[in-house]
Parts: C-alpha cells; sequence; structure tokens
C-alpha cells in the first residue's frame, strides 16, 4: 500500500499537475477572457407587505455589466419562463451573434424549452455547480446590490410596483452608477467632459423618491424636464450652463435659466472660481 505523500512526490517528479489543473484554463480565466461573450441569468425572490413571493428572472453581461429584467411573477412555471428567454434575445437588439455562452445554475424552472431558445441563436448553456455560488458571482453581485441599495429600503406592495422599482433601479444601475471593472463608468459609458468643466457639479437629481441621488459633471446638465406634454413645448426644462472666461478674465460665468418657452430668460447669475 502506498501513502499519499508517496503518491505526490512521483506525480510531482514527472511533472503532473494535480487533477484539477492537469489540463484546460481556470473558471476565473475563462470567465476573464470570455468576458465579452458571456451572459450570465439568475432568479431571486421578493416579499410583499401582504407577505406574497415574487419571483425575478434576470440577465447580465459580463463584458459591460448591463442588466436585462425580463419580468416579474408569483408562479414561475416552465411555460413562462420560456417566453422570457425570447424577451432577452428582443432587448439585445440583434447583438445576440456576439454571445455565445450563457451561464445559469441546476434551477428547474429553466426548461429544455428554455435552453432550445437560446440554442437557436447559438448561444451554449454552462450550467453552474450546485450550490456553487461563486460561479455565477456576477449575477449574484447584482441581486445583492439590487437588495441592499433599492429593495431592500422599500416596501413593496404588488407586482406591478416591483416592475416599476425594478425599472427605475436598472435604469440608474446601467446610465449613471459607476463601475471598478469598468474604471468607474456605468454600463452604458460615460459622456464626454471638458477639462475646464470637469470640477464644475450639477444639481443633484433623485431616483425612486430620494432613495437614491445622481450627480452629474458637465458644461450643460438638464436639471429638470418635465415629461407631461401640458405645456406649450413639451421640452421644457431648466438648464445649467457654464461659460468659461475670457482673456484677462478672472473668473467664469454658472448661468441657471429656463428653456423651450417663448418667455424663458436668465433667472440667476452666478460667480465661480476659476
Amino acid at each position: 500500500m502506498v501513502a499519499p505523500p508517496t503518491v505526490w512526490q512521483i506525480l510531482k517528479d514527472a511533472g503532473i499537475d494535480l487533477a484539477p489543473r492537469r489540463s484546460g484554463q481556470s473558471w476565473r480565466a475563462f470567465l476573464g477572457a470570455q468576458a465579452k461573450t458571456i451572459l450570465a441569468s439568475d432568479f431571486f425572490h421578493v416579499d410583499t407587505v401582504l407577505l406574497r413571493r415574487l419571483y425575478v428572472p434576470c440577465s447580465i453581461e459580463h463584458g459591460t455589466r448591463r442588466v436585462h429584467l425580463a419580468g416579474t411573477t408569483a408562479h414561475p412555471t416552465g411555460e413562462w419562463v420560456t417566453p422570457q428567454a425570447r424577451n432577452l434575445l428582443m432587448d439585445l437588439e440583434g447583438h445576440t451573434d456576439g454571445f455565445k455562452f450563457l451561464i445559469r445554475d441546476r434551477d428547474t424552472k429553466f426548461t429544455a424549452a428554455f435552453n432550445e431558445v437560446l440554442a437557436a441563436v447559438r448561444i451554449r448553456i454552462i450550467k453552474t455547480p450546485v450550490r456553487a455560488l461563486r460561479a455565477n458571482a456576477i449575477a449574484e453581485r447584482w441581486t445583492s446590490s439590487a437588495r441592499r441599495e433599492c429593495l431592500g429600503r422599500m416596501l413593496i406592495t404588488s407586482e406591478r410596483h416591483l416592475r416599476l422599482i425594478l425599472s427605475e433601479y436598472i435604469d440608474h444601475y446601467d446610465m449613471h452608477r459607476p463601475h471598478r471593472a469598468l474604471q468607474q463608468s456605468p454600463p452604458a459609458g460615460r459622456s464626454h467632459t471638458s477639462a475646464l468643466c470637469a470640477n464644475i457639479w450639477g444639481l443633484r437629481g433623485n431616483r425612486l423618491g430620494g432613495l437614491i441621488h445622481e450627480y452629474r459633471s458637465s458644461d450643460e446638465v438638464t436639471l429638470f424636464r418635465h415629461p407631461q406634454p401640458f405645456l406649450t413645448n413639451p421640452g421644457w426644462g431648466i438648464h445649467l450652463r457654464f461659460r468659461p472666461p475670457r482673456r484677462g478674465a478672472g473668473a467664469g460665468r454658472l448661468t441657471l435659466h429656463t428653456v423651450g418657452h417663448a418667455r424663458s430668460r436668465n433667472r440667476s447669475t452666478a460667480r465661480t472660481r476659476r
């Protein structure tokens, strides 16, 4: 009978690594190399104030961290999940050719019909090991962020209410929330800001009734744009415009004014330091 240390020494002398690393790349290396071609899907649940449990399927792109919300339901059957795969392909807006893999767990709600919808566009299904949350870490991290920043601080009353809340949060997540993996840029990218106005901050914008705040830095920031078309011009709004200083002048000009109305005039002017 040969002892384990002896077997290890024989394999080491022969230049053979341990079995998990004997051939192929690691899971982390695979995710890094194929990030732009990977989608990840997961389910999570939300309990309402009336003690009703709602289920939410979501998908996230590994390369851009853009999130796609499929829908919400109280009865996540296989017949309901399959059309959500088609909705996901529609949300990708014709960019399905760039995706080759979809990572998901072994939940029974993902039926064979769900796999066939994705296989039709040549997306291969990769199932994570049993109870291995780190294998689908990016999708799990988004779920925890949604709970920590939004759902854990609000009382959900109904399925419609949950859809509205998640749609607003995902819009904030894709358009404004910075990510370390994207060099502090949001998934949708950040608009170019001149170096002169990099330190000029606009007024704060609120999301979800003030639960989430957004701050924008630009030479012209739209502070308010009313969505209702009851005005003469639906594009009415309040703008914050920064004018660079002239030669020899000691300060620029920060002007707050209304736009879109026939009688719009400058309301206030403030001097800013250089």
